[in-house]
């Protein structure tokens, strides 16, 4: 038997087989993710963080855009938008320099 976040995790469709509650829980945890690592950003050294919701946005605008435009499997479009993410800063080395 499983213990802990992930077993509870896994058992919400089970209890709660409404699309709208698992799209709640999913979106629940996904910005969990976003703000705990802003808590470490601005909590415990003291910095602001501008950049921070431009990284998300960029992350998420790339998966949505590889599987839902490009057919590209969920589990693949994920690493493949962190990998992105550098490409698409103005002072990136992947642009040419003009």
């Amino acid at each position: 038997m499983e213990r802990g976040g992930a077993g509870r995790a896994r058992a919400v469709p089970r209890r709660h087989p409404n699309p709208y509650y698992i799209h709640l829980a999913e979106t629940i945890l996904i910005y969990a993710i976003l703000l705990f690592g802003l808590d470490i950003v601005v909590g415990y050294t003291g910095q602001v963080s501008l950049g921070h919701a431009g990284l998300f946005g960029i992350g998420s605008y790339a998966t949505g855009v590889l599987v839902f435009k490009l057919g590209a499997p969920f589990w693949l479009a994920i690493p493949a938008s962190i990998l992105a993410r550098p490409c698409s800063a103005p002072s990136s080395p992947c642009r040419p320099c003009a």
